[in-house]
């Protein structure tokens, strides 16, 4: 790949076109092939004023951008493990099923809708204690509908 035509620049003049190496040799003292290099700064050197923040800011971005990258690397790799982790729970959770004789998760039945609504069967089923059904009068009390 040739590098002609390039651009080159001077402090005082307008930015040309060199199509060959003998436009490039002709040209007078004070070009450059950036316009940093034509202002004199070296390239370590950040430009003066709003450009010189700009480039300050753009190195900022550039090096978050990195430690971005970085982690969600880093989140990457937990994540994976994590993964690792529940598949093996998983398959604990299958053994002691298969060693308990329990049903598979997917031979369950869903909560019931009660369930779902915060309400517990105990709450829900048939009151079975007898001191607390209608009309129970416990041993050595007297009835609301005792006479008097």
């Amino acid at each position: 790949m040739s590098e002609y035509p390039k651009w080159k620049y001077h402090k005082s003049s307008d930015p040309i076109v060199c199509n060959t190496k003998d436009d490039e040799d002709a040209l007078e003292k004070g070009w450059a092939d950036s316009p940093r290099e034509a202002k004199g700064l070296k390239k370590s050197e950040p430009p003066a004023g709003a450009a010189g923040e700009l480039a300050k800011s753009l190195e900022k971005v550039t090096a978050n951008l990195k430690d971005a990258e970085l982690l969600v690397t880093d989140l990457q790799d937990q994540l994976g493990k994590a993964e690792d982790h529940i598949d093996a729970l998983e398959s604990t959770i299958d053994d002691l099923r298969q060693g308990l004789d329990l049903p598979a998760d997917e031979d369950k039945e869903p909560f019931s809708q009660d369930h779902e609504n915060g309400q517990d069967e105990e709450e829900t089923a048939p009151n079975k204690n007898p001191e607390t059904k209608k009309g129970f009068t416990p041993k050595g009390s007297k009835s609301k509908t005792a006479k008097k």
